[in-house]
C-alpha cells in the first residue's frame, strides 16, 4: 500500500495531475490529499483541505469516522463504531441523509435537507451551522 501511495503522489507531481482517489480510510486519503470530501449515502457532506477535514472536522459523520481510527497512544479496550446501520435508499429522503445515526440530529434533520454552509474555506452540509433552515 506504502509503494502505490508513493508511486502515485510521485506520479501527481511529476506530471502535475489531479488524483481522485476513494476510499474508506482516511489516514490514507490525509497522507495522499490536499482536499478531502466526506461521503455518506452518496452525498457530500463536507469538503476541505485534508488538515482541516481531519484536525477541524465539522459535520457529525465526518467527527464519528474519525473516532472510528484506531490510536496506538489511547488504551482503549473498544473500538468506537457509528451506531446504527446505513439505511436501505429506496425512496428520496427528505431531510438530511445520516439523520437516522447522527449523534446531534435535531427535528429539522428529518424534515429538511441542510443547506451548503462555506466556513473559512471549509463547506459543511449541516443544520448545525449557519442560518440554515426556514423556521
Amino acid at each position: 500500500q506504502a509503494e502505490i501511495l508513493e508511486l502515485l503522489k510521485n506520479l501527481k507531481e511529476e506530471y502535475s495531475m489531479s488524483v481522485l482517489f476513494i476510499t474508506h480510510d482516511l489516514g490514507v486519503a490525509y497522507e495522499i490529499s490536499d482536499k478531502i470530501a466526506i461521503m455518506y449515502a452518496g452525498e457530500i457532506l463536507e469538503t476541505g483541505n485534508a488538515e482541516t477535514i481531519t484536525k477541524e472536522p465539522m459535520h457529525p459523520y465526518t467527527k464519528s469516522l474519525i473516532k472510528c481510527i484506531p490510536r496506538i497512544n489511547k488504551n482503549e479496550k473498544r473500538l468506537y463504531s457509528i451506531e446504527g446501520s446505513v439505511s436501505q435508499i429506496t425512496s428520496p429522503i427528505l431531510g438530511c441523509c445520516f439523520y437516522d445515526r447522527c449523534p446531534s440530529r435535531m427535528g429539522i434533520c428529518e424534515k429538511q435537507k441542510p443547506k451548503v454552509q462555506s466556513i473559512n474555506n471549509h463547506i459543511v452540509k449541516c443544520h448545525l451551522y449557519g442560518d440554515n433552515y426556514d423556521e
